[in-house]
């Protein structure tokens, strides 16, 4: 059982289709891109990547049947939605100084504590974090806008 789901998805092209405000990909540019959310969102997240791991290694028969795992990066207290916008002012500075991501918004975060520690343990690896999420939703974001189309 995933968070909410982040990163670069190679089906979507456009900056439209990336920011779809139905889409979780939605949530971190929401502060990025100056709309902010209208409601607090819980800070649960794990990248797109981690939830498709898991759900392929959880086929191994080795794995011991009948059991849930919760998919989710940040440990217990989770990330905070506006941190998105520090990660990017670090790692996409020219596009902060041309205004292609101008970090206006803000999103309300709701603590949910949960624990996503047990699918790391059973799976044997580590979620990448919130910067590795927002690193690759900005990343594709930005190549839709620059190049009109989303690049791997």
């Amino acid at each position: 059982m995933p968070s909410f789901v982040i990163g670069r998805h190679e089906l979507l092209t456009t900056p439209e289709e990336i920011n779809n405000p139905n889409a979780t990909n939605s949530f971190p540019l929401a502060a990025i891109l100056g709309e902010g959310m209208p409601m607090p969102l819980p800070g649960n997240t794990v990248h797109v990547d981690d939830v498709a791991m898991v759900h392929v290694a959880a086929l191994d028969p080795k794995i011991e049947g009948n059991q849930d795992f919760v998919v989710s990066a940040g440990g217990v207290e989770g990330i905070r939605w506006n941190d998105a916008k520090e990660i990017v002012r670090r790692r996409f500075p020219e596009a902060v100084g041309k205004g292609l991501l101008p970090l206006k918004g803000s999103t309300v975060t709701k603590v949910w504590k949960i624990d996503g520690g047990k699918a790391e343990r059973v799976f044997g690896f580590k979620y990448r974090g919130f910067e590795e999420q927002v690193v690759s939703v900005v990343g594709q974001y930005l190549d839709a806008v620059e190049n009109g189309k989303a690049v791997r």
